[in-house]
C-alpha cells in the first residue's frame, strides 16, 4: 500500500485538530468493518468492508460557525494482500467538507462528502450489511445512485412544517466542456414527533445530469427520479425506495429500480428482510434484469458493536452470497 498517502491524511488530521483547537475539541472516529464472504463463483474470503478514519469538529470564526470533516476508507488498502503495491487508489478520501450552518439553512462547500441524495432517499432501504443499496457495493447491484459525491455545492433549507429541501450543484471530476456536470435536489416531510403520524416519513428527488457529462456523443440531458417512504415505531421499520435512471440514448442505462424492506429490532436482535428488482425498459436488455432477497439477523451488544449474518439470493450469476461478520465503531 502506499505509505505516502497514509502519511499525509495522518498530517492533514493533526493540522486541522492544531487549527481548531482554540475553538472546539476536535473528535477523531472510525470504523472496522469484518466478515467472512461466501460469494458466487468466488473463493470464500476474509475480508475488511468498510474501514473508516475521521475527525470532525467545529468552531466560531469572526462570528462564522463552520463545522468540518475529514474522512478517509483504508478498506481497499486492508485487503491488499501485496505489501509492496503501491496503488494511489487503495485510499479513499470519503468525505472533505465545510458546512456552514445559519438561521437561513446550512451551507455545504464539499470536495467530497457522503451523497445527501442517497442518505435522504435510500437510507429507508439501506439496513442491511453486504447488499448495501448504493451502485457499486462490490456484491449485489440494484439501485444507480452513488454513496459519496464529489466536487459539491449545496444548500439544505431549515425544517418548517415537516418539510426540508436541498439543492446542490456539481461540477464533476472531469474535463466535460459544461460548467455544470449535475444539478440534484430533494424534498423531504418528517412527522414531528408529538404528531400522530409520528415516525412517518416521505420523500422525493432528482438528479439532473447534462448531456455531456452522459457521454460524447449524447445530445440530451438524463435524469435519475427516486422517490422513498418509510415508517419506523418501536423497533419496526417499513421502506421503500423506487428509481428511474432516463437515459433514453442509451438502452444499458435506461431501467427503473426498486426496493422493499422491514425489520424488528428487540433487545438488540435484529431481524430484517427485503425484496429489489431493477428492470430495464428496452426489452433487448433484459437478460440483464435482476431481482433478489435479502435477510438478516444482527445482534447489538451496545451502540458501538454489532455481530450479524446476512445471506442475498439474487438472479444475475455472482450477486449472490452469505457472510457472517462484525462491525466496532468508535
Amino acid at each position: 500500500m502506499n505509505t505516502n498517502n497514509i502519511s499525509a491524511l495522518c498530517t492533514g488530521f493533526c493540522l486541522l485538530s492544531t487549527a481548531a483547537a482554540a475553538q472546539a475539541t476536535p473528535e477523531i472516529y472510525g470504523q472496522v468493518a469484518a466478515r467472512i464472504i461466501d460469494q458466487e463463483h468466488h473463493d470464500r474470503s476474509i475480508e475488511a468492508y468498510d474501514v473508516r478514519l475521521g475527525v470532525k469538529g467545529q468552531g466560531k470564526y469572526a462570528n462564522i460557525t463552520v463545522l468540518y470533516e475529514l474522512e478517509a476508507e483504508y478498506t481497499a488498502a486492508v485487503n491488499d494482500s501485496d505489501d509492496n503495491k503501491n496503488d494511489d487508489s487503495e485510499l479513499e478520501v470519503r468525505s472533505a467538507r465545510l458546512l456552514f450552518p445559519t438561521q437561513y439553512g446550512v451551507f455545504a462547500l464539499a470536495p467530497k462528502t457522503p451523497s445527501s441524495q442517497y442518505q435522504t432517499l435510500y437510507g429507508a432501504v439501506d439496513i442491511f450489511e453486504t447488499n448495501r443499496a448504493y451502485s457499486d457495493n462490490g456484491v449485489s447491484h440494484i439501485f444507480d445512485q452513488d454513496q459519496t459525491s464529489s466536487h459539491v455545492i449545496a444548500w439544505r433549507s431549515p425544517r418548517k412544517y415537516g418539510f426540508q429541501g436541498l439543492i446542490s450543484y456539481l461540477t464533476g471530476s472531469t474535463d466535460s466542456g459544461t460548467n455544470s456536470d449535475y444539478m440534484t435536489w430533494w424534498i423531504e416531510w418528517k412527522a414531528g414527533q408529538d404528531n400522530a403520524l409520528s415516525g412517518l416519513r416521505a420523500a422525493i428527488g432528482q438528479v439532473n445530469i447534462d448531456s455531456r457529462a452522459v457521454h460524447a456523443h449524447a445530445d440530451d440531458d438524463a435524469m435519475r427520479t427516486a422517490a422513498t417512504i418509510s415508517y419506523t415505531h418501536n423497533g419496526l421499520h417499513l421502506g421503500a425506495t423506487y428509481e428511474h435512471s432516463d437515459f433514453q440514448e442509451f438502452a444499458n442505462l435506461d431501467r427503473e429500480n426498486y426496493g422493499l424492506v422491514a425489520s424488528y429490532t428487540h433487545k438488540g436482535y435484529t431481524l430484517g428482510a427485503g425484496y429489489y428488482e431493477r428492470r430495464f425498459d428496452d426489452d433487448s436488455m433484459s437478460f440483464q434484469d435482476n431481482s433478489g432477497t435479502v435477510i438478516t439477523l444482527q445482534k447489538r451488544f451496545d451502540e458501538n458493536l454489532m455481530f450479524f449474518i446476512e445471506n442475498g439470493n439474487f438472479d444475475l450469476d455472482e450477486q449472490s452470497s452469505l457472510s457472517i461478520g462484525a462491525k466496532l465503531t468508535f
